[in-house]
């Protein structure tokens, strides 16, 4: 393996390039280095010269770049310097999808996205959301009431809708955790402008996780009553800890 055939790979990825079949050169080059015994450092080497002399800015060159990173399981704090590098010196140039891409790629790769980063990524969120929290989720990792309020602001801005948040269960109760998944979806469910669209996430996720707490009736009653959402939610927690629903992963 040369760097001059994982170049020509990319490049022609990049380009959309495909035989008859549909298949892509970078996909068998890829396929083959797994099958074979490969050099990781190597291929960190030849993945980190395409960042430095490559087209980043170019439409595609991102995912290519996540998809080497990901197959070969390719994990460098050096590789993960350069990539936030490259991204943040050419971040105006870049689409949002490519964007998206690209710190995903960086996370991936083994480096930290931190809070501020994610909410730096203004285009990103107001062009594409749901990819926007996509970040959100891994940068907000262990902190429940940080992400809590990112969720709830998106949901009530009318940003994502709850369809986003069906596709994002799961990721979303990794980093939410156990113990607060169901009060933190609970005020989500609640800030949705559209009352009948949140109550019927509400019920979804009710059923989905075993439980009516997060159902239509329970919704709409806590406006009825005025209840204030911090008392609400606490309520939605002790349920939630008696029953012990069991994990999206599970029940998927």
């Amino acid at each position: 393996m040369t760097l001059e055939l994982f170049l020509s790979a990319l490049r022609r990825h990049v380009a959309g390039v495909e035989d008859r079949a549909g298949i892509k050169a970078l996909d068998v080059l890829l396929a083959q280095a797994r099958d074979a015994v490969f050099d990781a450092g190597e291929w960190t080497s030849f993945v980190q010269t395409a960042i430095e002399t490559e087209n980043v800015a170019a439409p595609g060159f991102w995912t290519a770049i996540r998809l080497t990173v990901g197959k070969l399981d390719l994990h460098s704090a050096q590789l993960a310097g350069r990539i936030e590098t490259a991204l943040t010196s050419g971040a105006d140039a870049l689409e949002s999808f490519d964007a998206y891409e690209g710190w995903r790629t960086f996370a991936e790769a083994g480096g930290y996205l931190a809070p501020k980063m994610v909410k730096a990524l203004a285009s990103l969120r107001s062009e594409r959301a749901p990819l926007w929290l996509d970040l959100a989720i891994l940068a907000f990792q262990g902190d429940p009431a940080g992400l809590g309020a990112v969720v709830r602001e998106l949901a009530e801005a009318g940003e994502i809708e709850a369809s986003d948040l069906r596709s994002r269960l799961s990721p979303l109760q990794n980093s939410l955790g156990q113990d607060h998944f169901l009060a933190v979806m609970t005020g989500v469910a609640r800030a949705f402008p559209d009352r009948a669209a949140g109550a019927g996430f509400g019920e979804w996720l009710g059923e989905k996780m075993g439980t009516d707490t997060l159902g239509r009736g329970a919704v709409d009653l806590a406006d009825a009553l005025g209840v204030v959402e911090g008392t609400f939610l606490a309520a939605v927690e002790f349920a939630f800890v008696v029953r012990r629903p069991k994990p999206i992963l599970a029940l998927a």
